[in-house]
């Protein structure tokens, strides 16, 4: 069956017996469907209060539900408090893992709620539910969270087998569906922020490809999502390298930051998704300084990245001299600086008796690393410049300094420092 030509129907007060083409499963009722829900008022940042007996009744009342892959339309009221309209319409999607779960993104047209999230279930996955009661062994529930727009009233509906759909067809063809937004699948990020957030190095652990030139980050955020615990694990690996020794004529010194690896897990550790809402840069500027030993001089530079963006596609290069034999260290006010496109080379002359040394890269706010294999990256040549300077081995120094944020919380991680460091020759 033609995804385009499932749907499901509830008319409210019908007087005659619908007709159904035979593409069509349906459901019919005369009269409107009233269910008693929940709803949590003032639902704090951390999502703390949201947990059972926090919440008081209230009652959601469907009066026409049409839903297809392609055109979902879903009229009814929540009331509470107060009573609120809501038209909500969009598209069908499959969960993440592909199978057990139809995904809805869809937006109320009178604008009165954000939907956080509508579903129909059939996993045994409890991790993202409010009712923690609910069976789910053969049985699909239906998942409906309404954030009332300019508050924090959040209205849940958890209906198991709703006796007014009929789904089955429809998971028969759950692989037509495209793949679900990750934000519509794992609502909580539209909500809430980490609990906690921690940084675990993972450089010098597990097998030995981490060195002194790898400096590997684990930053793991936790969520409450109403009693569960989620663990979003997002590792940016910072790598330098430098070739075994140089000389006037100089060589190729790099400098790469990039994600690694993300995931999310459930509170007994199994993964839930490979995805996270972790950002790198999305709210401030990501950085790289660097300066040279003694008797070293940069060459040229230019920066590079895969990466996206809500800015321009230009970074600044920025740089600093001193004499050969002065020892140096990171600095935040460079003499020199330039706005430049990626890979456009920028060549330093070092023909008087100041040498440039300390450089760096800023790439500004806006372009942000959120995926696996996303990186900012900057590439030098140095040459020896002092001879009287010979050391068998010197060190390279770079510092990397980044924002981590999250949907809810634009620095939730704070600014990260990250020095990383390498050894070379003449």
């Amino acid at each position: 069956m033609a995804m385009s030509n499932v749907k499901w129907v509830i008319g409210a007060a019908m007087a005659v017996a619908l007709v159904v083409p035979q593409s069509t499963f349906a459901s019919a009722t005369k009269n409107e469907h009233t269910i008693k829900t929940s709803t949590y008022y003032n639902v704090d940042e951390q999502g703390t209060n949201m947990v059972k007996g926090n919440s008081q009744n209230s009652k959601v009342t469907f009066q026409e539900v049409t839903v297809s892959q392609s055109s979902t339309n879903i009229i009814g009221s929540v009331e509470g408090k107060t009573r609120l309209p809501f038209q909500l319409t969009g598209t069908l999607t499959q969960a993440e893992d592909g199978k057990n779960m139809i995904v809805g993104h869809l937006k109320d047209e009178g604008g009165n709620f954000e939907v956080l999230h509508f579903s129909l279930d059939r996993s045994n996955s409890k991790d993202l539910m409010f009712d923690k009661n609910v069976s789910k062994k053969d049985e699909t529930v239906l998942r409906l969270y309404l954030l009332e727009k300019n508050t924090r009233n959040v209205t849940v509906v958890e209906l198991v087998n709703p006796d007014f759909l009929s789904v089955d067809d429809a998971f028969k063809n759950l692989s037509n569906f495209p793949l679900t937004d990750h934000s519509d699948e794992f609502w909580y990020g539209k909500l809430l922020k980490p609990v906690k957030t921690e940084s675990v190095d993972l450089s010098n652990t597990g097998p030995q490809i981490y060195k002194s030139d790898k400096v590997m980050k684990d930053y793991v955020n936790s969520y409450n999502v109403a009693g569960s615990y989620i663990y979003e694990h997002f590792i940016v690996n910072h790598n330098i390298s430098a070739p075994g020794s140089i000389g006037s004529d100089g060589q190729t010194f790099t400098a790469q930051m990039y994600v690694y690896d993300e995931y999310t897990l459930n509170s007994s550790g199994s993964k839930i998704s490979s995805d996270t809402y972790t950002k790198i840069g999305a709210y401030s500027s990501s950085k790289l300084d660097t300066y040279l030993d003694l008797g070293d001089a940069y060459l040229n530079m230019f920066w590079d990245g895969g990466y996206s963006t809500s800015g321009s596609f230009d970074a600044i290069l920025r740089w600093d001299m001193a004499l050969p034999k002065t020892p140096l260290g990171f600095t935040v006010t460079y003499a020199g600086g330039q706005t430049v496109p990626n890979k456009s080379m920028k060549t330093f002359d070092n023909s008087g008796s100041y040498k440039y040394r300390q450089a760096g890269v800023e790439w500004d706010k806006g372009k942000y690393l959120q995926s696996v294999g996303q990186n900012f990256s900057a590439s030098f040549t140095v040459g020896l410049f002092d001879a009287s300077s010979y050391s068998s081995v010197k060190t390279w120094a770079t510092r990397w300094t980044y924002d981590l944020s999250s949907t809810q919380n634009y620095t939730y991680g704070g600014t990260q420092t990250v020095p990383v460091y390498i050894t070379y020759g003449n």
